[in-house]
């Protein structure tokens, strides 16, 4: 069987799974002729993925697997991606890529982020599909002012260890994100008495409350 044919079995003959989407993945990373596999392959799995569960279409990878950009490609067959110490320069290639349009979970495993992470989602035309972000150590105070004004609308966002500020929080309890909002995780971000006061006006009858207190 060709690998094409193995990729048309997976899409219709695979439940959908992890596991299963591993394999797509592996089979579009092995393919020999990356054009085909862009211009016909692409587009075929793109259809029929609709129909699959958004949690067994999530990728991970790792610094060793990404050496460039263009190992990011097959990022449009996911709609959950996390990635693991990557390069600045990397990060900000990819947010500012049409490979990112599609994903709605966007997760950062690594200490410290870039300090203008959260500006350059923010800012990105094509990050509107997402619905989770979870980012970790942004130093940058402006980054939660920045997506507040972005008009995202994120169910889930958890900047552990991040420079919020209450000008941040103020800005986020004041966006039409926090009607959206379902989760708010702060933990270690030392808002403090000022940035609790600024959500204090929010309804938290949609926002998972044990969540916005771990400060």
């Amino acid at each position: 069987m060709s690998d094409f044919g193995e990729v048309r079995g997976l899409l219709h003959d695979a439940e959908p799974s992890l596991e299963a989407f591993e394999r797509l993945i592996a089979l579009f990373r092995q393919a020999e002729d990356r054009v085909e596999a862009e211009r016909l392959w692409l587009p075929y799995a793109l259809e029929h993925l609709e129909a699959w569960p958004d949690a067994a279409r999530a990728q991970t990878l790792s610094e060793e697997a990404v050496v460039d950009l263009d190992h990011f490609r097959w990022i449009p067959l996911g709609r959950e991606l996390t990635l693991a110490y990557q390069s600045t320069k990397r990060l900000r290639d990819l947010v500012d890529s049409p490979l990112f349009a599609g994903l709605r979970s966007f997760t950062l495993e690594q200490d410290s982020a870039p300090d203008m992470m959260l500006h350059w989602i923010a800012w990105s035309p094509h990050t509107q599909a997402l619905e989770a972000l979870s980012i970790h150590g942004v130093k940058s105070e402006g980054g939660v002012r920045a997506l507040a004004e972005s008009g995202l609308r994120l169910k889930s966002l958890d900047l552990f260890d991040s420079s919020v500020g209450s000008a941040g929080l103020a800005a986020l309890s004041a966006s039409p994100m926090i009607e959206t909002l379902e989760v708010l995780a702060l933990a270690s971000c030392e808002v403090g008495d000022e940035g609790l006061r600024a959500l204090a006006p929010v309804s938290y009858t949609h926002l998972t409350l044990p969540t916005i207190y771990s400060v």
